[in-house]
């Protein structure tokens, strides 16, 4: 399961840009919400608008990104998601938008492969979510090079 911050790596400049690459490589089949494509879009509007990166370019690498979501991913409807989506947020104090993706996960017996290492962290800590996400691993991507 890719979330956007996943997604919007691979095809935004990103510190995780080399290591997520890298790291959907190891995968057949990827999921990701139909969410994303939102959240991607808005993504290419930040870094046009807020950090004066060439609009043009924002809008590639976004019609690049939903091509790969359209074409690579099973996109799963978010909507079905929200009641476990909002049981997990409450329970765990994570937003509803990430919590949607952790639900799909465990609907879909997978894990979120993302970038966002607060997030990460905090399902680590987790009794109930432990080991349900994924944060590209440097070293074993370097090696799969």
């Amino acid at each position: 399961m890719l979330d956007s911050t996943a997604i919007a790596a691979l095809f935004f400049k990103d510190p995780y840009s080399d290591r997520m690459d890298g790291a959907i490589k190891a995968y057949d089949m990827m999921h990701t919400l139909d969410l994303a494509y939102s959240e991607v879009a808005n993504v290419a509007w930040k870094r046009a608008c807020l950090f004066g990166e060439q609009l043009d370019t924002c809008r590639h690498a976004l019609e690049l990104a939903e091509e790969f979501m359209q074409s690579t991913c099973n996109v799963i409807e978010a909507r079905g998601l929200v009641d476990e989506a909002l049981r997990l947020g409450f329970e765990e104090r994570i937003a509803v938008y990430d919590s949607l993706f952790l639900a799909a996960a465990r609907r879909n017996s997978a894990k979120v492969l993302t970038t966002d290492e607060k997030l990460h962290a905090k399902v680590q800590r987790s009794k109930e979510l432990h080991g349900l996400t994924l944060l590209p691993d440097p070293v074993q991507d370097a090696r799969r090079r």
